[in-house]
């Protein structure tokens, strides 16, 4: 019985030395994450930010920058260049219309669509 006692003593003197290090290491590893958590959200509420900006910006019809392409985009100032930019736009579709249902439009499809695979 005394032999049981020293060895269950002894096995606790064990284990007591091991559980602090055991949770300290776990304890470690849990700033670790809190620490890279609280980066990472950091950088989500910079880009929020940011987003926010640019949203503002736009609402009152001022220039914005894009982040991607590093150009300046701005709204049209008014009617006319609206109506100007449309006009291009139907110019352009009907001119694209008109090679599509050429026959050399419809030849050159055709060899893009062999080409492609398709």
């Amino acid at each position: 019985m005394i032999h049981q006692d020293a060895e269950d003593l002894k096995a606790l003197g064990e284990r007591a030395s091991f559980l602090p290090l055991k949770y300290q290491a776990e304890n470690e590893q849990l700033k670790q994450e809190l620490v890279d958590v609280y980066k990472r959200e950091m950088k989500l509420l910079k880009i929020i930010d940011k987003r926010d900006e640019q949203l503002a910006q736009v609402a009152s019809g001022r220039s914005i920058k894009l982040p991607i392409k590093k150009k300046q985009v701005s709204r049209p100032a008014d009617r006319k260049e609206i109506a100007r930019l449309n006009s291009d736009l139907e110019y352009l579709q009907k001119r694209y219309e008109a090679l599509k249902n050429s026959k050399l439009g419809r030849l050159q499809l055709w060899y893009w669509r062999k080409k492609a695979g398709n």
